[in-house]
């Protein structure tokens, strides 16, 4: 894979594991589904199955919590892609062990 490979941390929080353990969370975006290549590079697509569609930014939306924080390719995200943030935010949020205390976004 290129460039198109690394993934662009795009929302970036902290939540809380176990009540003491404070653990980074990330919203990923990437330039293609993640889910659909992997599949396609195992031969495992079902027929007429295609990519998901990104949002007009060219960016699909993953949630990570194993190496949050590592923009090193390749990464494996968390969460299947989706081409709005606020439901990868949502996402996050459903799936944390405790509310997440996210950065305010880039401006």
């Amino acid at each position: 894979m290129g460039d198109d490979a690394v993934p662009r941390v795009v929302r970036r929080g902290w939540c809380v594991y176990d009540g003491c353990v404070e653990l980074p969370v990330d919203v990923l975006g990437l330039t293609y589904d993640f889910w659909f290549r992997l599949a396609e590079a195992d031969d495992n697509l079902e027929a007429g199955e295609l990519p998901t569609e990104p949002d007009a930014d060219g960016l699909l939306y993953y949630v990570r919590f194993r190496r949050a924080g590592d923009t090193a390719t390749p990464t494996w995200p968390d969460s299947g892609g989706t081409a709005d943030i606020e439901v990868a935010v949502r996402a996050a949020e459903a799936l944390a062990p405790s509310p997440i205390r996210w950065e305010p976004p880039a401006q």
